[in-house]
């Protein structure tokens, strides 16, 4: 078995490319030099990838100033780039941080550690392997820094690593599925049935959900967990649906009613709140004890609801799950909801029954999770609730009757008595289809009193950090709940009871100003806000043409501070001035009659003063003029555009290049343009968000983020529509995106086959596009059904007509290349 790669093959750089790049990277000065002094032989061994290079880079700097600095000297640099190019950013601290674990081994560690055949294995090793491995090693042979003869026999037993079956415990199993070869199909699954593009990234620390500036899915590198590939790959949509949902589900919203409520029962007032630019709160102020203290956080938030803030935090974690789970099985969102509950029956064996019969929190923690899991999944809740209760099995399914057996084989007294308390609370959470995580923290809060007077004394030590880390029966670990987002909402929006009453009377004020505004938004539902136009497009399914299918909202952007790349400005404006630049020849004879009036006077003239030409002479001044341009930006602004290329996400290189390019062309009076950047949300949600129209004087550098999906057809038929309402000669559309077009309903080679149409159609009435664009994600393209970034950007975008790029500084470069390929057919002749 191979590690697989996501990258590309990637072109030879040049040695001086690679040199500078170490330069730039702001390294301590014995850090750049460790780096320039491997590089002949990094690049001896093939590491030129400058995305690698850069990241050894950092990472070897990261290393010298921390605990890790004396392995930097035992392990070689070219290692070190091989493990970050086959196994990533992860794996290789793991790989550091075990090996620094070794100990005093001499010189003959650091010699067999280098060895390219025992590195070239190691890669083959699961995270936990690494460190089982050496463990194994140095209980067997004992090195130490005064044992030679076990120091020996330890590195000759590492140098001897190779892909049998004595190395079978330590490496990732064959039937592994690897997330970099799924990325796509999971990017587009998600959006497909929720709507939602997340950022997926790859972690060693099973799986979670953030919600920061972007919307992040964090998944294991591999899953090879179940028995067969197929069971393993179904485990990872079940993972992305799953944390998708907590994002769909509201898992990040909570509103200040709640909070409210549970502070005002803790004897703490809310006297004042700060609010953000989107009206959620940034910051509560309460008094406790006569004493201000201020809520910038969820941490501090459950500090102060609770004295054992982890095991809070671990019930709010699996309450919230348990809600998730149930919400889209229940809505039969995903076709196999009867393989998410084999799998996770599967999971629950007889070693994961012993942990809930255990002593302590920990144990009742793990029996809630049990029992809260197999509710979520039920096809009956009432009924399994009640037969864990009653042990009466009848009526149930077969899955239920396993449910309530594995259950009956819990040996934990006071963890049934919990059970006992809040199944019907369970339940209602279960059943909750609200988008805010209100009713589960509350359930968590109540609950969180009954279990802590079972907490042991190592247990309480535990609570008093983020949690105890909860690994469920579906191998999802904690909801990072650092970043929910604290919401003004009203009692009738979520049906909760609240007491606001020691709120004071301005701050209330405040409040019910911010709910009124947002009553406002939410009642407007999908209509245009004033000013907004509604195009409406065909879409194609295959050769069938769907009349009125999807619709182009228009927006004005918000002002921001520009971000341009001002070499690429100058760079770009001579191309451009290339297209309208006249070109002339002066032609003798042939054609008099079609002489310019002004040649014949001074043919007349001429013959005054006695200078004579044969009658048919004539000059003629040919030009090759384009008269009048327009062209027309597009930007992706998707939700996918979140994924980081090179450290950055996507949008930030699609942005400056479009800034680029419209401030460049601002230069250029004769040429008249647009630009826009543009999202979906299912077929009556693109939106096209103005930078500058046509008709308006000067560009605006607006504030963009990821968001929603694309519909690209639909968006190209929208500038093909603006383009041909204006009067030019030439007209070019420059579309900058990373090529992914998906939405609701709108994905695969479907979706790539009509955006394309819609590029064919553009073509057709004569206006030119040309791509830049940001790679694709492989998994994407695989699934529409190519093999190869070349064969389907050519197939989208149309061969010659797109330029890939990597990095800001590249976008320049590639449009101004694809203008100068083009430029003979962007001119028109004229004569004069």
């Amino acid at each position: 078995m191979t590690i697989q790669k996501k990258k590309e093959k990637v072109v030879p750089i040049q040695r001086g490319t690679l040199y500078g790049l170490i330069k730039k990277q702001g390294l301590s000065s014995e850090a750049e030099s460790i780096m320039l002094n491997s590089l002949e032989e990094l690049i001896k061994n093939g590491i030129t990838d400058p995305q690698v290079i850069a990241l050894l880079s950092r990472k070897v700097n990261k290393y010298l100033n921390s605990d890790l600095k004396r392995t930097i000297g035992k392990i070689s640099i070219p290692q070190l780039g091989f493990i970050l190019d086959k196994r990533g950013e992860e794996f290789l601290d793991i790989y550091m941080k075990t090996m620094n674990g070794v100990g005093n081994i001499n010189f003959l560690l650091s010699a067999v550690i280098g060895n390219v055949n025992t590195v070239d294995n190691i890669v083959l090793f699961s995270p936990e392997g690494i460190t089982e491995w050496i463990k194994d090693g140095m209980e067997k042979f004992n090195p130490g820094e005064n044992n030679l003869e076990g120091t020996v026999e330890f590195s000759r037993w590492i140098l001897m690593v190779k892909p049998y079956d004595d190395t079978s415990d330590y490496r990732i199993k064959e039937r592994a599925v690897f997330l970099d070869d799924i990325k796509g199909s999971l990017t587009v699954f998600i959006r497909s049935n929720l709507g939602l593009i997340l950022t997926v990234k790859k972690t060693m620390k099973g799986a979670y959900t953030k919600e920061t500036d972007e919307l992040g899915v964090y998944l294991p590198e591999y899953f090879d967990k179940h028995q067969t590939k197929d069971t393993n790959k179904t485990a990872y949509y079940l993972l992305a649906s799953h944390e998708g949902m907590h994002i769909w589900g509201g898992s990040f919203k909570l509103t200040l009613n709640t909070i409210c409520k549970i502070l005002s029962g803790k004897g703490i007032k809310v006297v004042d709140l700060e609010l953000k630019r989107n009206g959620r709160i940034k910051e509560i102020t309460c008094i406790k004890n006569g004493k201000k203290l201020k809520i910038k956080s969820q941490t501090a938030l459950i500090e102060q609801i609770s004295d054992y803030p982890g095991l809070l935090h671990d019930l709010w974690n699996i309450n919230e799950d348990m809600k998730i789970d149930g919400w889209f099985i229940d809505e039969k969102a995903y076709a196999w909801g009867g393989e998410s509950r084999r799998i996770v029956h599967n999971y629950i064996n007889e070693e994961y029954i012993s942990k809930c019969s255990g002593e302590g929190a920990k144990a009742i923690n793990d029996t809630i999770l049990l029992v809260t899991s197999f509710i979520a999944l039920s096809e009956n809740k009432q009924k399994l609730a009640d037969a864990f209760i009653t042990g009466n099995t009848k009526g149930l399914g077969e899955s239920e009757k396993e449910a309530v057996e594995k259950y009956k084989k819990i040996n934990n007294e006071n963890a049934k008595k919990i059970i006992k308390k809040y199944i019907q609370e369970i339940i209602k959470v279960s059943n909750n289809r609200k988008h805010y995580t209100d009713e589960t923290i509350l359930l968590s809060e109540r609950m969180t009193e009954d279990v802590k007077k079972f907490i042991t004394k190592q247990e309480f030590a535990e609570s008093q950090g983020k949690g105890f880390g909860t690994k469920g029966p579906n191998s999802i670990e904690d909801l990072d709940l650092e970043n929910i987002e604290i919401e003004i909402g009203d009692s009738d929006e979520d049906g909760i009871p609240v007491n606001m009453e020691d709120i004071p009377p301005e701050l209330m004020e405040k409040i019910k100003e911010k709910i009124n505004e947002g009553k406002e938004t939410k009642n407007e539902g999908d209509k245009p806000n004033e000013g907004e136009i509604n195009w409406v497009f065909p879409e194609y399914r295959g050769e069938i043409l769907v009349e009125g299918y999807s619709s182009v909202k228009e927006k004005q952007g918000t002002e921001v501070p520009p971000k341009i790349d001002k070499n690429g400005v100058n760079k770009l404006e001579a191309v451009l001035r290339m297209i309208t630049t006249s070109k002339t020849r002066i032609i003798t004879g042939g054609l008099a009659g079609h002489a310019d009036p002004r040649e014949k006077r001074r043919w007349k003239q001429d013959k005054k003063i006695g200078i004579r030409r044969p009658r048919d002479y004539h000059e003629i001044t040919e030009i090759t003029d384009v008269r009048s341009v327009a062209v027309l930006l597009s930007g992706d602004m998707s939700g996918s555009t979140n994924m980081r290329l090179d450290g950055k996400r996507k949008i930030d290189y699609i942005a400056e290049g479009v800034n680029t390019v419209g401030t460049a062309i601002t230069k250029i009076p004769s040429i008249k343009f647009g630009a826009y950047f543009y999202s979906s949300s299912g077929p009556a949600n693109t939106i096209a968000i103005w930078a500058k129209k046509f008709d308006e004087p000067n560009m605006r550098y607006v504030n963009i983020k990821p968001t929603a999906a694309n519909r690209d057809g639909v968006q190209m038929r929208f500038g093909g529509k603006i383009l041909e309402g204006q009067k030019a000669q030439t007209k070019i559309f420059i579309w900058t995106c990373d090529s992914m077009p998906a939405d609701n309903d709108y994905n695969g080679k479907q979706a790539v086959d009509d955006t394309r149409r819609a590029r064919l159609d553009l073509e057709a009435k004569g206006i030119k596009t040309l791509a830049v664009t940001v790679p694709p994600d492989k998994g994407f393209y695989n699934e529409c059904g190519f093999s190869d970034v070349s064969e389907y950007l050519d197939y989208l975008h149309g061969p010659g007509n797109w330029r890939m790029i990597k990095s800001e500084q590249e976008y320049c470069d590639a449009l101004a290349e694809l203008i100068k390929i083009h430029l003979s057919r962007l001119r028109r002749r004229g004569y004069r």
